[in-house]
């Protein structure tokens, strides 16, 4: 047997049917894990506009002979959108990952299958609520078009810490959103860190040097105030890429520097009311 024959049988072996499209269809879709699916071409046309263009394009079968056609998408993201496009229950557990939707919903627009992309989307929507995530849930509502989560998860995530290297692709004008609430939001805190006036800010004491601590001594006093610009020129750095009060004190640079644990609630109460606004 010849090499290339050789591989094309161990390819063939490696290859097994989907349990639930193994009927006879005029069309066979190979997964990118090699799982086989067959379906009729009418299925097909009727449920994507994309197989419905490769259809009219390409030529007819030969009779007898089922075509088969290579996709790039795995087993488990083709039975989603398939099921649903056939109208059977989708696999339970898949469901329930909001990565496995993503992955499903890219998949049903890429082969424009409209009906099935617009139940994504709103069982995606669903499982985004209940989601902590709040950086996900903007950049899946901005790709998926979810306007009210959107806005909601956008006053959430301008406090979390980014990493540019593990944010995924935003379009430039959801990227730029972010970029400027975050930037109000770093702003303010500043403003409530620095501020001199009793109204503005719960630090107005200190920054106007007030020492409730040292009782007048001189040196205390001294040593008071050194901790207090510390703590402060540490915080302005952390909320430089993490602007939110956990940050400020549970980092470690300003945790070292921070003696003044009471604020810590009324920096937050100051925040909460900002977020609100």
């Amino acid at each position: 047997m010849s090499g290339a024959k050789a591989s094309e049988t161990v390819a063939n072996q490696l290859q097994k049917y989907h349990p639930l499209f193994t009927e006879a269809g005029d069309v066979t879709l190979l997964t990118s894990d090699n799982v086989l699916f067959n379906i009729e071409t009418r299925d097909l046309q009727r449920t994507s506009s994309w197989f419905r263009d490769l259809f009219k394009n390409s030529h007819p079968s030969v009779e007898g002979q089922t075509e088969t056609i290579g996709v790039s998408e795995k087993s488990e993201t083709l039975e989603i959108i398939l099921k649903m496009a056939l109208g059977l229950v989708p696999p339970t557990q898949p469901m329930t990952s909001v990565d496995a939707l993503d992955t499903a919903l890219r998949a049903a627009e890429k082969y424009e299958m409209t009906g099935v992309t617009h139940h994504l989307i709103s069982v995606l929507e669903r499982l985004l609520l209940r989601s902590s995530d709040s950086l996900q849930q903007y950049i899946l509502s901005c790709r998926y078009g979810m306007t009210t989560l959107r806005n909601e998860s956008l006053v959430r995530c301008s406090g979390v810490r980014l990493s540019w290297d593990d944010l995924p692709p935003l379009e430039v004008k959801d990227l730029g959103r972010l970029l400027a609430e975050r930037e109000k939001r770093t702003r303010y805190i500043q403003q409530v860190l620095r501020s001199t006036k009793q109204n503005e800010s719960p630090f107005y004491k200190q920054n106007s040097g007030f020492c409730p601590e040292c009782a007048g001594e001189r040196d205390l006093h001294a040593t008071y105030l050194r901790k207090w610009q510390d703590f402060i020129a540490a915080a302005l750095c952390v909320i430089s890429f993490a602007p939110n009060v956990d940050a400020i004190f549970t980092d470690s640079e300003a945790a070292s520097k921070e003696a003044f644990g009471d604020l810590r609630a009324k920096l937050q109460g100051k925040m909460n009311a900002f977020d609100k606004s």
